[in-house]
């Protein structure tokens, strides 16, 4: 497990060894990195609650094994790209990728049902996303998404419910 301190503040880039099964809450937050790079073999499952909160995180390559995202885990980063395709993830935390100022892509597996509170909140440079097999949006998972302009579904989706303050995704879908 990487735990917050094992890695110092000032790292720009981290590789992450395929023996790290989880990366601990706050592990990163407030850090200075701006990659992280997994194992081709990697086992990490679990990124812990704001993980990278505040850091200057600009790319990361999630490894297929991930399930799980905590809360805020990734909030106010300069990721420009988020890609979990190739991941079976089971669970996003609320506010995940929450004022991620830079993000213009996100890219969901089969395996995303749902969308918490405030996941993309305020990501206000978003312009393409899919949605695959999401039922349910939650509370202003898209508020303040304005540029979102192209929403993708698979053949299967089927949007349940929508909730309060998802105005941009409402008028694409």
């Amino acid at each position: 497990m990487l735990h917050r301190g094992c890695v110092p503040k000032e790292a720009v880039e981290v590789y992450v060894p395929d023996s790290v099964k989880m990366i601990d809450d706050s592990c990163f937050a407030g850090a200075s990195v701006k990659s992280i790079r997994f194992s081709a073999m990697s086992h990490l499952t679990f990124i812990g609650h704001s993980a990278f909160d505040g850091s200057d995180l600009k790319k990361i390559n999630f490894p297929a094994p991930l399930r799980f995202i905590g809360v805020s885990a990734f909030n106010q980063t300069a990721l420009e790209v988020v890609n979990l395709s190739d991941t079976d993830i089971e669970h996003i935390g609320s506010c995940a990728f929450a004022n991620c100022a830079k993000l213009m892509k996100a890219e969901l597996p089969d395996s995303v049902e749902m969308l918490p509170n405030g996941c993309f909140y305020s990501c206000r440079q978003l312009m393409k996303i899919n949605l695959k097999k999401v039922r349910l949006i939650d509370k202003d998972a898209f508020r303040g998404c304005d540029d979102l302009i192209k929403v993708e579904r698979s053949a299967y989706s089927n949007i349940e419910y929508i909730g309060e303050g998802n105005e941009p995704i409402k008028t694409l879908l």
